[in-house]
């Protein structure tokens, strides 16, 4: 819907647009998009490089995987958070400390020293709120410049940008890590930023919508950043210090358990509408969305660790065997949303779903060697099923809830989504931990623990599979009786 013409913010937009000539919203998207799309891909440039950190800080799986881990929850967070934030500072205000912020925390983890882990950690955490924070300015851009008749395309176009982000991730960052270094990872992205920070911001408003807060719950805010802290620093100090280790996972489970609790009593403040989650249908679609987080951002991260590690390939060569397995996705996401909207949502989000527990299934038998071709094969079946379940989850999720809760169903489905992302991501590199031994049985050790890192990915998908036959769409509500 367009703003009102007496919205101030409509009006500086109707402005800028003035000002901007023909092409502004076409140009003000691009700068946009050069500006956030590196700080999207930093979601998983740096899984390709973890051989590379591992070698560097002298780590454990355990302690390195909380790079990826702590900023997909860092980045969950801040998505719930950010409606506050922009409504405070202004859209302008906010996107160049955004790009500010990356640029200098980039900066500082490619200059940290072996010792300096921890300091890398606290530096994903703080990229994943900031990353987080810009995937919602991105929107509010996109629905504030764009007409109703053109929005969907240009939604479409943000989301397919979006989506080839991560996907190419892995290949960027295994050409980089290995004709330059792991630091390169962080560096890469200076230029970019530096461009939209100069000529994205100067089109973008200095108000915020009239609906948006113009303050964050700080008791939320508090909760939520206790869980992600609590949760890098339990990953961290697990091994060599658990007594601390343990009480920073206490502060994990308390962080989010009084979150939820405090969206409970707060029904009129609340971020998440947990109460939703009564329902058989809305339930079970967070059961396949945090299985879906889970398997891909797990896979994401232990797919070019079991490459290099395993396998003995190069960076650059995990990053290349990943491309077009990423590139399925891509293409997959759109076949997907098509066969969503022409056939069934409940079977297209089946054949996904079977899909990516059958590829992980596969790599339980074919260890060393590791046949490029086989494996691009498995890959592309996985990338396969994972997109088409995402479109059927989102299409199905708006089916199985209320009509006047599917927007808020929506944002508690990508919550779980992203929470199985940390959750798989943090799994992973504990199993993986279990093969790290300094003894002549390191070789079968390493073996056994990949083995149970895909046998983990495959059972994940399996309550999800019984999740699937609540996926009903629901019935039309029965006419009242006198």
């Amino acid at each position: 819907m367009s703003p009102a013409p007496e919205d101030p913010f409509g009006q500086e937009i109707a402005a800028l647009t003035r000002r901007g000539g023909v092409h502004h919203r076409r140009d003000t998207i691009l700068w946009l998009m050069m500006g956030i799309f590196p700080m999207i891909m930093s979601t998983t440039v740096i899984n390709v490089a973890i051989p590379d950190i591992k070698a560097y800080f002298n780590a454990t799986h355990l302690e390195v995987q909380v790079l990826s881990s702590a900023f997909l929850a860092a980045m969950t967070v801040a998505l719930l958070l950010s409606a506050g934030v922009i409504g405070k500072l202004g859209v302008r205000r906010t996107f160049r400390a955004l790009i500010s912020g990356f640029m200098l925390t980039s900066l500082i983890g490619a200059l940290l020293p072996p010792e300096g882990l921890i300091g890398l950690a606290v530096i994903r955490v703080a990229q994943g709120f900031l990353t987080g924070t810009a995937q919602a300015v991105a929107m509010l851009v996109i629905i504030s410049n764009f007409p109703a008749a053109l929005r969907g395309r240009a939604i479409s176009l943000y989301g397919l940008g979006i989506t080839m982000s991560p996907i190419l991730g892995p290949f960027v960052g295994g050409v980089l890590t290995s004709w330059i270094g792991w630091q390169s990872i962080f560096v890469f992205s200076l230029p970019l930023c530096a461009l939209s920070w100069f000529k994205a911001a100067q089109r973008l408003p200095t108000g915020a919508p009239a609906d948006l807060p113009r303050t964050v719950r700080g008791l939320p805010a508090l909760w939520l950043s206790a869980f992600v802290t609590g949760l890098a620093g339990a990953f961290l100090l697990w091994l060599r210090q658990p007594l601390w280790g343990g009480c920073f996972a206490l502060l994990a489970v308390l962080g989010l358990l009084l979150f939820c609790l405090d969206q409970i009593k707060h029904r009129q403040q609340q971020v998440l509408n947990f109460s939703l989650l009564r329902l058989p249908g809305v339930f079970a679609a967070n059961v396949i969305s945090f299985a879906y987080g889970f398997g891909l951002f797990g896979t994401t991260y232990l797919l070019p660790v079991y490459l290099q590690d395993l396998g003995g390939w190069q960076s650059w060569q995990a990053g290349v065997a990943l491309l077009p397995g990423g590139v399925m996705l891509g293409v997959m996401l759109y076949v997907g949303g098509m066969m969503t909207d022409r056939y069934s949502m409940r079977w297209t989000l089946l054949i996904g779903l079977l899909g990516f527990t059958l590829s992980n299934a596969a790599f339980l038998g074919f260890f060393h060697p590791i046949h490029l071709g086989w494996f691009v094969a498995v890959t592309i079946l996985g990338r396969v099923g994972l997109g088409l379940t995402i479109p059927s989850l989102n299409a199905g999720v708006t089916q199985v809830a209320p009509e006047q809760y599917a927007s808020t169903a929506t944002v508690i489905v990508n919550f779980f989504r992203s929470m199985g992302g940390s959750v798989g991501v943090g799994a992973v590199g504990l199993l993986l931990e279990f093969g790290a031994r300094p003894d002549k049985a390191q070789g079968l050790a390493k073996i056994l623990s990949y083995q149970s890192a895909f046998l983990a990915l495959t059972l994940s998908f399996l309550p999800a599979l019984l999740a699937w036959f609540w996926m009903r769409p629901a019935g039309l509500p029965k006419p009242a009786t006198r």
